[in-house]
This record gives structure tokens, C-alpha cells and sequence, in this order.
């Protein structure tokens, strides 16, 4: 299997070319499978929602919220 995360993977059809690319990679693979797949009623891509549209700020938010954060972030002025 193959995961697929991240926000361009919501971009419509990106799921589904994943996955042709693979099965012309690997032809003879029957148990392909590309995660999260396309809807079967083909409306819209399978875990297209809200949690995973803000993903990455969620995860963000909650590692700048860590008492530790203070001790691993980088500063304008250090990083320039």
C-alpha cells in the first residue's frame, strides 16, 4: 500500500494518477492499493475533510503549544 498525505495530495484526480503510475510500474501487482483512494461514487476523493485539508497546521499549532517548542525554534534574527 501507499499512503498519500500532505494538502496536493487533495488536488483533484492526484490519488488516481498515483496509482495508474504504479500499476504501469508494477503490472503484474494485483494488490496495489494508493491511500486514500478515489470515492467509488467518484463524487470526490475518499478523505477529503476538513481535519485532512488542515493537517498541517493542526500539527503545528499543537508543536508550537509544547513546553519544549521555546527550546527548538528558530528566530528572524538567528535565522538571518
Amino acid at each position: 500500500a501507499v499512503v498519500l498525505a500532505g494538502g496536493t495530495t487533495m488536488l483533484p484526480g492526484f490519488c488516481a494518477r498515483v496509482k495508474e503510475e504504479l500499476v504501469k510500474l508494477f503490472p503484474d501487482d494485483n494488490n496495489l492499493h494508493v491511500i486514500p483512494g478515489p470515492n467509488p461514487t467518484g463524487t470526490s476523493e475518499r478523505g477529503y475533510n476538513s481535519q485532512r485539508k488542515h493537517a498541517a497546521w493542526i500539527g503545528g499549532s499543537m508543536f508550537a503549544s509544547l513546553d519544549t517548542f521555546d527550546q527548538v525554534r528558530v528566530l528572524k534574527q538567528e535565522w538571518e
